[in-house]
């Protein structure tokens, strides 16, 4: 085994250990908003490490994989809105988001769009060849 295959395994052990661990949180209680939270923020912690294990062992290298699904590793970023939910809420809710209760989720929407940027629209000569073809 050489350095990058145990580096490779060190993310994908990580990665599986936080998906577990976010797994076992949301079972102790599905209804508490606050587990939820703290499961998808340990779920989109998860990501990035099982992303770069993956890419490393697999996808490294290889020329025929599409863009979309290299890109798909910046699914991770949704870990930063969801450490601002949790920690809006923790231990208590601020006064501000107990009145407009939908104002954190707009955190995510900067990442949303950055991600389909970034998955749909990561080949910018494709898109600029089918505008010519008109």
């Amino acid at each position: 085994m050489n350095l990058g295959q145990l580096i490779s395994l060190i993310y994908l052990a990580s990665g599986l250990i936080l998906f577990i661990l976010s797994w076992m949180i949301l079972r102790e209680n599905p209804r508490n908003r606050l587990n939820r939270i703290v499961s998808l923020m340990l779920f989109f912690a998860g990501l990035a490490p099982l992303a770069t294990a993956l890419y490393k062992s697999i996808l490294e290298g290889n020329t025929g994989i599409p863009s979309w699904l290299t890109n798909s590793f910046y699914l991770w970023e949704l870990f930063f809105p969801a450490l601002l939910y949790f920690s809006a809420i923790f231990p208590e809710p601020q006064p501000i988001y107990k009145t407009h209760k939908r104002l954190l989720q707009l955190a995510f929407t900067p990442h949303l769009l950055h991600l389909f940027l970034v998955i749909f629209l990561s080949d910018p000569d494709k898109l600029l060849s089918l505008l010519n073809t008109q």
